[in-house]
């Protein structure tokens, strides 16, 4: 499975840790308040929207070019591993943030 797209309903959790050709996430309207994305090694774009995550752990997700971060709580991202980012879009996240 490459791509994963999930938007609009009560989910609370989500185990992605055997997704390992996961290149695409996107979690839109959902109740997540944790994701483990130290198995997704491959993942390229990551999208989050309206989810009530607080803290987000890219570190070993070098692949990463892409993520959108919409209407969430976070404070601190740390974007210093992830040197292949061609896109960062950051809207509505719910104060100061440190990047």
């Amino acid at each position: 499975m490459e791509t994963i797209q999930v938007s609009s309903n009560s989910l609370s959790t989500i185990n992605i840790n055997t997704c390992v050709n996961l290149k695409k996430l996107i979690l839109s309207d959902c109740h997540i308040t944790t994701i483990d994305l130290s198995n997704n090694l491959n993942i390229e774009e990551l999208g989050l929207l309206g989810v009530n995550l607080t803290s987000l752990n890219i570190n070993n997700n070098l692949a990463l070019k892409k993520i959108g971060l919409f209407n969430t709580q976070f404070t601190s991202l740390d974007f210093s591993n992830n040197t292949n980012l061609e896109e960062i879009i950051l809207i509505n996240l719910g104060g100061p943030i440190t990047i």
